[in-house]
Order: C-alpha cells, then structure tokens, then sequence
C-alpha cells in the first residue's frame, strides 16, 4: 500500500526484460482506488533509429491523483481513460508519436477543470473550449470522447464529441504531430429545441502551444439561416425529435477496443 498526503496511491508492478538486443518494458501495471493503468513498450535500436511499440489502457483513472503530485493544493479532479495503440520508428522515444502510426482513444469525465497543471496541448484546447461552445456560468460538462487514427505522425478524428447539460458537441478534426499543429471544428447543439437559437459552430487551430478560437463567415451565415427558419423546425423538433439525456448517458461510456495482450507479440 503506497500513501502520499491523503491520497492512497494503491499498488503496482513492473516487468522488463532484454533479449537479442530489443527491450520490453511492461507490462507496468498501476492500480488505485479510483482506476488503473497499464503499458507496455517495446524498444528495439536499430544503426539508424529505434523500432518502438507502445501500448496503453487506463481505465476511468483519477487525475485528481495525478495533479496534487505536481501541484499540492490543486483542487482539479475527475477521471479519463485512455486506449492508445501505436507503432513508430523515431531517433528519440520523444517523437514517436512524429513518426508512428496506430490509434488513440480517450474519454474524460471532468469535475473541476482548470489550465495550467497538465501542460498538455490537449488539456488546454479543451477548458478553452468549455466556455465557447456553452457559455453558461452554471454549464456541467458531462465529457469528453474522442477516437482517431494515426499515420505517420498525422492524426485523423473518426469520433469526437463532448457533452453538457445543456449542449451536445460533435467535431471534425485533424493533428499534425510532426508540425504541431491542429485544426479542430465543434459543432454544438442544444439538447432542448430553442427559439432564437444560436448554436455557431467554433473553430479552434494553429500549434500546439498557441492556438485560436472563433467562427468562420460560413458559419455565421448558417447560424443566421436557422435563427430565421426556428419558428417553424422547433415546434417539429419538440414534437417529434428525440430528447437528449441531460448527464449524456448515451456517448459518455464508450466501449472501447480490446485491451493489447500482455506482452507484444514476438517479431
């Protein structure tokens, strides 16, 4: 049992071995009260760079943990879980992700958010976006799914959306890992059909460490369009259109894929 402050940090293990030159490193096995985690890494240099096999499965773990080990009296909590497949070959373990291809999958459930403790690009990008696509002071964000492919350092969405109370928020996205850069467009909806709404898709791009958020002239003009025509598709939508679950039950717990075995597989 390992304890740090008021924090019962749980157990784990860690395995490695090193055979004919390539290393494995995993399973490291961590569990706490409120999730776990598990990777695995393969690593294995070559004359001009290093094969390296990464693989990672947290389930619902507890970063509240994580940011009072580097900030004490943070207040930040929550939870994510992460699914993370990926091959590459790179100079540096640093830029594997520059360099490889696979999947990632995360899904955060966050209770109190703040910048400024992880400083991670996609940490940032999204308390930025909380207040722009449901600007509500009272807001609960429910959470946050995203699933994309990776290739050669290019990341490509195939799910995004986050979830309020009061909004539910799709997207469309790309990353360039090698560049550092990304391009992101969050459509928001709200799940109570609204006279006089104005749902204006946001879109937020640049690099990494210095991005900006707004809206294009197309959209504008589109949000514009469906401010004039609600009168008529929102007395329809009440009547007919199916009701969004206010804790967003239904994208919130996703089932992602099956977990690596626990050692990689031999080459």
């Amino acid at each position: 049992q390992v304890l740090s402050g008021k924090d019962k940090l749980g157990s784990g293990k860690l395995e490695a071995k090193l055979e004919n030159g390539r290393a494995e490193i995993g399973p490291i096995v961590v569990d706490v009260p409120q999730g776990s985690a598990r990777v695995l890494l393969g690593y294995e240099p070559t004359e001009q760079d290093v094969k390296v096999d990464l693989h990672i499965d947290v389930d619902k773990f507890d970063y509240g943990v994580l940011a009072r080990r580097i900030k004490p009296e943070s207040e930040v909590s929550g939870a994510f879980s992460l699914k993370m497949d990926v091959d590459s070959r790179a100079r540096y373990l640093s830029e594997i992700l520059r360099h490889g291809s696979g999947r990632i999958e995360f899904a955060v459930w966050p209770q109190n958010m703040q910048a400024g403790v992880f400083d991670l690009w996609a940490v940032n990008v999204l308390v930025a976006l909380v207040p722009a696509v449901d600007p509500g002071k009272a807001s609960k964000v429910n959470c946050a799914v995203g699933r994309f492919d990776l290739s050669d350092g290019k990341l490509v969405d195939r799910f995004i959306v986050m979830d309020t109370d009061r909004m539910r928020v799709t997207g469309k996205g790309k990353a360039n890992f090698t560049e550092e850069t990304f391009d992101l467009r969050m459509s928001p909806q709200a799940k109570t059909a609204q006279f006089l709404s104005l749902a204006t898709p946001i879109r937020v791009s640049g690099s990494f460490n210095n991005f900006q958020i707004g809206v294009s002239a197309g959209d504008v003009i589109g949000t514009i369009g469906r401010l004039a025509t609600s009168i008529f598709w929102v007395p329809l939508q009440k009547l007919a259109g199916k009701k969004i679950a206010a804790d967003g039950a239904d994208v919130c717990y996703p089932a992602f894929s099956d977990a690596q075995p626990s050692s990689p597989a031999p080459r």
